[in-house]
C-alpha cells in the first residue's frame, strides 16, 4: 500500500492532478513567425540550447541543417519556413 500512496505523490509533484482530483493540463509555449504555438508538455522529449548547426548540402530550403546531440545526428528545421509563416526578424530568440 505505501507504493500507492508513493505513486500519488509523484503524480501531484508532476502536476498531473489537482487537489480535489482536478486534471492539470501543462503546456509548452513557443513563438514562431510572429504567432504563438502551444503543445502538451507530455509530448516534449526535452528542450536544448542551439548548438552550431552543419549545413546539408542540396537539402530543403527549411532545413537549417543538422547536430550531434549526444552521438545522434539531429536534423534542425526552420519552423517559419516549413510552415510558410511570415519571417518577423525583429522577434526574439
Amino acid at each position: 500500500m505505501a507504493s500507492g500512496a508513493s505513486e500519488q505523490q509523484a503524480k501531484a509533484n508532476l502536476g498531473e492532478t489537482r487537489q480535489g482530483g482536478e486534471e492539470l493540463l501543462q503546456f509548452v509555449g513557443f513563438h514562431v513567425g510572429g504567432e504563438e504555438f502551444v503543445i502538451d508538455i507530455l509530448r516534449v522529449q526535452e528542450i536544448i540550447r542551439t548548438q552550431q548547426l552543419t549545413r546539408v548540402p542540396n537539402s530543403p530550403e527549411c532545413m537549417e541543417g543538422v547536430m550531434n546531440l549526444r552521438g545522434k545526428i539531429i536534423p534542425v528545421i526552420a519552423l517559419v519556413l516549413k510552415l510558410r509563416l511570415p519571417i518577423n526578424r525583429t522577434a526574439s530568440l
